[in-house]
C-alpha cells in the first residue's frame, strides 16, 4: 500500500449538513498538496475518534463503546492530480488487519475550520489537510450521530467534521488569513503577492505536477513496451536456436549414414559434426575416397581414370608406411595426420 497512490480527496463541491458547501476545486487540491509537509505523516485513525472532544468521549463511554486508540496507519506524501488529493499511505500492522478483514471500507478526510478559505456565500474552501479517518461512513457525507455497522454492535460514525467543534468561529471568519500566508511561503511568493499571482502560482504548480504524472506515465508504458520487446526477442531468439539445433540434428544423422564406412567411433564422430560440421565432413570425405578401393562390396574406380587410380595408390602407400613407422596408429588416423600435414600424396 505504501508505493500505491490513493485518492483521499475528489474534487467537487459536496454539501454539509452544517449548511455549508465544501468546495474542493483546483486551488483547494494545490493548497492541500503546497501545505503538506513530508516530515510529519498526517495520521489516519478510525472513525476520526482522535478529534472527539472529551464531552463526546464522555458520552461513547456512558454508550459503553470501546474506542481504538490505536492509529491505522499515516499519510507520508501527497500529490495533486486532475481527479484529487492523492496519497501515498503507510499502514499500521492493525490497520492491514482491520482492512484484510473487510471491517472497514473508506477513507475519510478532515479539515479544521481555520484550515478553511470562506469564498462567499455558504461555500468554503478546504486548504489544509488535518487528519484522515478509516470508516464506513465516509466524511464527505458526514452524519454526526452514533451508526450501527454490524448487527447490535455500536461504532461512533464521523462525528468530527471539517467544522471541528466551533462551527461559529469558521463563520465569523475564524483563522483563514494564516494559511494564506503559507500557502503564499510554500509558492516561493512575496509576502505581499495578490490573489491574481498566488492563483497563478497554484496553476503553474498544478501544471508542473501534471507533467511530472504524464512523465511517469510515459515513461511506465515505455518500460512496459520495452519488457514485451524483450520478451518475443528472447522468445524469437529461442524457436531460430531450436530450429537450428533441430537441422542441425538432421544433418548429422545423415552425414553418420552417408559415411558410416569409415566411421570407427560413431559417438566421437558425431560430437565433432555436431561441433563442426563442415570440417568433419572434409575428413569423412576423404576417408571414404581412400576407403572405396579396399572395401570388398565397394565399387573401384573406372580403368580409364588412371589420375585418380595413382593418387589413391599413393595415399594409399603413403598410409601404410606411416602406420609401419608408428607402429598402433590405425590407417584413418594416418590418413587425417598426413592430411593435416599437407603430405604430397594429399596435395
Amino acid at each position: 500500500m505504501a508505493n500505491k497512490w490513493h485518492l483521499i480527496v475528489p474534487k467537487g463541491e459536496f454539501p454539509h449538513p452544517a449548511g455549508v458547501v465544501q468546495v474542493i476545486d483546483d486551488m483547494a487540491v494545490s493548497a492541500m498538496a503546497a501545505a503538506f509537509d513530508p516530515q510529519r505523516k498526517v495520521l489516519i485513525d478510525f472513525d476520526h475518534y482522535s478529534e472527539l472532544t472529551n464531552a463526546q468521549r464522555a458520552k461513547v463511554r456512558e454508550a459503553g463503546i470501546q474506542l481504538p486508540s490505536e492509529a491505522v496507519g499515516w499519510v507520508t506524501a501527497v500529490k495533486a492530480s486532475e481527479r484529487g488529493l492523492l496519497a501515498q499511505i503507510e499502514t499500521t500492522p492493525l490497520g492491514e488487519k482491520k482492512l484484510a478483514n473487510k471491517e472497514y471500507r473508506f477513507l475519510s478526510p478532515v479539515w479544521r475550520r481555520e484550515d478553511c478559505a470562506r469564498i462567499g456565500g455558504d461555500r468554503v474552501r478546504p486548504l489544509v489537510l488535518s487528519k484522515i479517518g478509516l470508516t464506513n461512513e465516509p466524511n464527505i457525507k458526514a452524519i454526526p450521530e452514533l451508526v450501527a455497522n454490524r448487527g447490535t454492535e455500536r461504532l461512533i460514525g464521523p462525528l468530527v467534521d471539517f467544522l471541528a467543534n466551533s462551527e461559529q468561529a469558521l463563520i465569523s471568519g475564524g483563522n483563514v488569513m494564516d494559511y494564506r500566508a503559507k500557502l503564499i511561503v510554500a509558492l516561493g511568493l512575496p509576502a505581499d503577492a495578490t490573489d491574481d499571482a498566488i492563483w497563478a502560482g497554484v496553476e503553474a504548480m498544478k501544471a508542473k505536477a501534471d507533467r511530472t504524472s504524464a512523465l511517469e506515465n510515459r515513461a511506465t508504458t515505455a518500460t512496459n513496451e520495452l519488457a514485451t520487446m524483450r520478451t518475443r526477442a528472447e522468445a524469437a531468439e529461442a524457436k531460430l536456436a531450436a530450429a537450428d539445433r533441430a537441422a542441425l540434428a538432421g544433418r548429422v544423422t545423415a552425414a553418420l549414414k552417408e559415411y558410416e564406412t569409415v566411421i570407427t567411433n560413431r559417438a566421437d564422430v558425431e560430437a565433432a559434426l555436431t561441433k563442426d560440421f563442415d570440417g568433419t565432413v572434409k575428413v569423412l570425405k576423404a576417408l571414404k575416397i581412400d576407403a572405396l578401393p579396399n572395401r570388398r562390396d565397394g565399387n573401384l574406380p573406372d580403368e580409364d581414370n588412371s589420375d585418380f587410380t595413382s593418387k589413391v595408390k599413393a595415399q594409399t602407400e603413403a598410409v601404410v608406411a606411416y602406420c609401419n613407422r608408428n607402429p598402433g596408429t590405425s590407417r584413418t588416423q594416418a590418413y587425417s595426420i598426413l592430411l593435416a600435414q599437407g603430405h604430397e600424396a594429399f596435395k
